[in-house]
């Protein structure tokens, strides 16, 4: 995982996720809990994301954007127990708190990345997840599916209990909570690795507002080397993708139509990315056009701007 601030390898996010299911082991109790963590695009977010569901609790996913009355809905509606936030989004839940009576915590996701947050050796990294760090898998005589005991790395995880909340966007009303196993994620994982073509050798950029949890397995599920661009600037995130020589580009629609009216445009151009992916709404044909020529690739909702032969 690469970001302005470094890298992160797989064998670096496995024994920091090891590192922050014992941490959360502590704050939480080993009791399932739900932990509410800001969805910031930031490694902070996959290491706190796997820890806690190897530590055997539900993640409920939170919007870094929300504010007021629609942050206490979905903290209250998920029934967040201990909260990981930066900063910025735990200045807003301390000021609904009031309206949590389940809250017990909020903690910085900070410690967490580094390993600062729990002491112990992390477990050797494979180079891919393996599935383990979907979720963990168990065999029929309850050890996992490594062979190690359950108790190593926390819970034994059953392919069809909760392990994630997400919530819809909430255009037809507040937000809704919809529960997602951990079958459901290692699945999801699976089929956009395959539909969009990820592999050991594929490079991803992020250029999300936030982080989306299919992005973060898929790529992880495949090995992928992810690229995260938190800048809102387009320009930056295609030099991104040209140094790092990205050959898949995430974005969202509203994104790439602000890039087709960029006055930059014709001097930009992606010149390693296979697809641009986009999703949420459909991205206007005429827009679709624009970029054509910048992308020498293919978008859309999923894909289709066809890549010229050389």
């Amino acid at each position: 995982m690469r970001t302005p601030a470094g890298t992160t390898t797989y064998a670096e996010l496995d024994g920091l996720a090891d590192s922050c299911a014992r941490a959360l082991t502590g704050a939480a109790g080993r009791s399932a809990t739900v932990v509410g963590l800001a969805a910031s695009l930031d490694p902070s977010f996959a290491v706190v994301y796997y820890g806690a569901i190897r530590a055997g609790h539900v993640v409920a996913l939170v919007n870094p954007h929300l504010r007021g009355d629609a942050l206490a809905h979905v903290l209250s509606a998920a029934g967040v127990t201990v909260a990981v936030a930066p900063p910025e989004v735990a200045e807003r839940i301390a000021q609904v708190r009031g309206r949590l009576p389940n809250l017990r915590d909020v903690l910085s996701p900070d410690a967490f990345a580094t390993g600062s947050a729990a002491s112990g050796r992390g477990a050797p990294g494979r180079g891919t997840s393996g599935g383990r760090a979907l979720g963990g898998r168990a065999t029929s005589d309850g050890r996992a599916a490594d062979g190690r005991p359950p108790d190593e790395h926390g819970p034994v995880l059953r392919p069809d209990a909760v392990a994630c909340v997400q919530f819809t966007s909430g255009t037809t009303g507040e937000p809704k909570a919809v529960q997602l196993t951990h079958r459901n994620l290692v699945v999801n994982a699976a089929q956009i690795a395959a539909v969009h073509g990820l592999d050991g050798d594929a490079v991803t950029l992020n250029h999300l507002p936030l982080y989306h949890p299919m992005h973060l397995n898929a790529a992880v599920y495949a090995g992928a080397t992810q690229v995260l661009s938190p800048s809102p600037d387009p320009a930056a995130a295609i030099e991104a993708a040209n140094r790092h020589g990205a050959t898949h580009f995430y974005s969202l629609p509203v994104r790439l139509a602000h890039l087709a009216a960029d006055p930059r445009l014709p001097g930009l151009r992606l010149d390693t990315v296979s697809a641009v992916f986009s999703g949420g709404s459909a991205l206007l044909p005429a827009q679709a056009r624009t970029l054509e020529p910048t992308s020498a690739s293919r978008s859309s909702r999923d894909t289709d701007w066809p890549r010229p032969p050389r």
